[in-house]
């Protein structure tokens, strides 16, 4: 074939559309990574086809130019296709096509049709695969009029940009008018590769600043420029935790269109951060979309690159009756948000729960959580309790430890609380080996600590004589790992009968959640 002929042909598509080079150079940058080998999303399209998509040509249009033609539209099965014919006398380069583009952002990897040809009165019939970097290629079919059928042996691989079917005057000065010439195609198939990702942002409760609790919302907005978005939907730790598939003109892996599903999506969704995989604490959140393939992976857009993180706590039982504004807590045998005990008592806290208006909200869960004052320790749940009729709870702590008592009301995502504050006195227990001993014999004072934590600690012993109200300082021990403690103590300089008392003491301590304590005393009789 000439080549001019087709730089003629050529020319007509592409006129006022490329302006030279620097046009040619985009279109490079645009679809040189498929050439690369670049991942894409890769679906098969159908137009004008007898078998697929009802006979859709939508992606396909007709034009005309320096003279008039007949077109025929014919996609039902068996029918010619998308033809061109009875050119009407026209100039040199007068000329009509159907033509079928690409899509922006994605190229035709691999093209496949049907068709015949006749050339005649200087009218050329032909087919021709435009290149993304420009250029073109000739898919090639005998030009004897006969119908080469679908599946054919002229599938050609791209990429191209394009494809069109031309009827043009390639005659110098004019062609006449003719009844013979015409191009016909029909049952076009089309694999499009997709070249980018869709576009996605969230927005969202979920997103906000702060701790999340109970259900959040999460919006996705995508769009997708080449084949349309076939689903959107969020991740939660990299697990799928809600979706919305997309509704896309397509059924038995083809497409009916080059653009067969939305292009912009914006769904929207409640999500429960109690339930799995919500966890507590640092969650990674993001929202994705994915476009359209049915021959290879989908490309998948993210939105944020990195997942955000968002800290949840749900570690408060969420109650089932709402209207819950105000929580009070206080020792019930003081009336004080504070209370000093022995590490052998407990106390009682009292409270009440209220709405804004100050009514009673009754069969209320509050969640009970208990840290022990200690820089480090972090709350637990110790339990649940129930408001009654007027509201009012009540709780028991169990000896223990220097702790924060917090209540906590929770309905969905909002929370009140309230704490009160439970301070121990260390009581060590204190046993003797003997009651009575001669001096400069010994004895042993052993012992224990009340947990936790009690381990590697230092413990005091005094001792007060007869007559005297002043406790002297005579041992010091350190706990086992269980807590344990033990001492030896040989009595020298008691020279006449006495008795004394004796006891340990713990003091308050870096690591060591009590204040400080002192045993019950124990008398030891020494004869001098």
């Amino acid at each position: 074939m000439d080549t001019n002929v087709g730089e003629r042909g050529g020319c007509w598509r592409r006129r006022g559309a490329i302006a030279g080079a620097l046009i040619l150079a985009l279109l490079a940058l645009l679809f040189g990574p498929l050439a690369k080998g670049a991942s894409a999303g890769i679906y098969t399209a159908v137009q004008c086809h007898g078998g697929h998509g009802g006979g859709d040509y939508s992606s396909a249009r007709f034009g005309q130019s320096g003279a008039s033609f007949y077109p025929i539209v014919d996609c039902a099965p068996g029918g010619n296709g998308l033809g061109i014919v009875l050119p009407q006398g026209g100039p040199y380069g007068a000329i009509a096509s159907w033509a079928l583009d690409a899509p922006p952002g994605t190229v035709f990897h691999r093209v496949s049709f049907a068709g015949s040809r006749y050339s005649a009165h200087g009218w050329l019939a032909w087919f021709v695969g435009w290149k993304p970097e420009g250029g073109f290629d000739e898919l090639h079919i005998p030009g004897d009029a006969q119908t080469y059928d679908f599946p054919d042996s002229y599938q050609r691989s791209g990429p191209y940009s394009g494809i069109e079917a031309q009827l043009v005057c390639v005659q110098p000065g004019s062609c006449n008018g003719s009844l013979e010439p015409g191009v016909l195609m029909h049952d076009l198939a089309f694999d499009v590769a997709d070249l980018s990702a869709p576009t996605v942002s969230g927005s969202g409760s979920i997103f906000a600043d702060g701790l999340k609790r109970g259900f959040h919302d999460v919006n996705i907005a995508a769009s997708d420029r080449g084949g349309g978005l076939s689903a959107a939907y969020v991740l939660v730790n990299g697990v799928p935790v809600a979706s919305q598939g997309l509704s896309c003109l397509a059924a038995h892996g083809n497409a009916f269109n080059f653009k067969p599903c939305p292009a912009n999506a914006s769904p929207s969704f409640n999500l429960d951060t109690q339930s799995y995989p919500f966890h507590d604490g640092a969650n990674a959140v993001q929202v994705c979309a994915n476009d359209f393939a049915t021959l290879s992976g989908p490309n998948v857009g993210c939105w944020p690159g990195t997942p955000q993180t968002v800290e949840v706590d749900n570690s408060c039982q969420a109650s089932r009756v709402a209207g819950g504004a105000q929580l009070s807590a206080s020792f019930a045998d003081t009336n004080e948000t504070a209370i000093q005990v022995t590490s052998r008592e407990g106390a009682t806290v009292s409270g009440r729960l209220v709405d804004a208006q100050g009514n009673a909200v009754a069969h209320a869960t509050l969640c009970v959580r208990e840290r022990i004052m200690l820089a480090g320790q972090s709350a637990a749940s110790v339990g649940a309790v129930e408001t009654d009729a007027a509201g009012n709870y009540s709780y028991r702590v169990q000896p223990g430890p220097n702790r924060d008592i917090s209540f906590g009301y929770r309905f969905n995502r909002d929370q009140i609380e309230t704490s009160v504050a439970f301070r121990a006195k260390a009581i060590p227990e204190l046993s003797v080996s003997k009651r009575k001993v001669a001096n400069g014999r010994a004895i042993r004072l052993y012992g224990s600590l009340p947990g936790p934590m009690n381990a590697d600690r230092i413990v005091v012993f005094q001792a007060r004589g007869p007559g005297s109200h002043r406790w002297r300082t005579f041992k010091k021990a350190r706990t086992d790992a269980h807590g344990n403690f033990s001492a030896r103590y040989r009595f020298r300089k008691t020279t006449e009968s006495a008795k004394y008392r004796m006891r340990a003491v713990v003091v308050e301590q870096a690591g060591y959640p009590y204040l400080t304590g002192r045993s019950a005393s124990r008398r030891v009789r020494v004869k001098g």
